[in-house]
């Protein structure tokens, strides 16, 4: 293999592979650099700045795109476009957390798992069987130890409200949320759902007093909508 300089200058490098191995032994080198150092390297793509900031990531998973286009600029020499520095941290945080994709294949092994070491707990999915495969709709979240600590400790009254959910895949957060003795806010259930309509907000609910009780046994229970604080 015979390597040469883009720009017009005189150096050049000799190497050749070394037998069953990917290692190249270089042979020669002749001349020396007389342009100068480029900061834009077409061939580094997102994956490779993946792999290179991987290992920062796992302690600062949250660590903004300037940021990381600033340590990239810094430590490896290269100029890139903030869209390559997104698309490097989206697969970076993949190598980490494993693809957002493939973790929906396993979530009746997570569901069987929480239940199994949280007994009491609810966890309910909703599909949509049109489609085939059948896709995710809904999921309710309601922990043991989150109602129990609602129904033991804290007033009859339950805060309702939604908001957009800001991932890779979109949807709304629907919430019910108590305060504590200590006017903190207490979380009671929650859920992930297509969009906040009123199908959505009484399949939550039938689930959610499933929890609490219904009027026979949670009488008293009062509901606030679009709480603000």
């Amino acid at each position: 293999m015979i390597a040469t300089c883009k720009n017009e200058c005189n150096w050049k490098l000799r190497a050749s592979s070394v037998m069953k191995s990917p290692t190249f032994q270089i042979k020669s080198i002749k001349g020396r650099h007389t342009c100068a150092h480029r900061i834009v390297n077409r061939q580094a793509n997102s994956k490779y700045f993946g792999k290179r900031i991987e290992p920062f990531l796992r302690d600062n998973p949250t660590e903004s795109l300037q940021s990381l286009k600033n340590k990239i600029r810094r430590e490896l020499q290269i100029e890139v476009s903030t869209d390559k520095v997104y698309r490097a941290k989206k697969y970076a945080l993949e190598l980490i957390k494993g693809d957002v994709k493939e973790q929906y294949n396993r979530l009746y092994d997570y569901c069987h798992t929480v239940v199994k070491h949280n007994p009491g707990s609810s966890l309910f999915m909703k599909l949509n069987k049109e489609l085939n495969p059948p896709v995710l709709q809904r999921m309710y979240f309601c922990l043991k130890g989150m109602k129990d600590g609602f129904l033991d400790g804290c007033r009859p009254i339950i805060g309702l409200d939604g908001c957009f959910l800001k991932g890779l895949y979109k949807g709304q957060l629907l919430a019910a949320i108590g305060r504590d003795p200590n006017e903190n806010i207490y979380p009671i259930a929650f859920a992930f759902v297509e969009v906040e309509k009123f199908d959505s907000w009484l399949w939550f609910l039938r689930l959610l007093l499933r929890d609490i009780g219904s009027q026979e046994k949670g009488a008293g229970h009062s509901f606030q909508i679009d709480r603000k604080g």
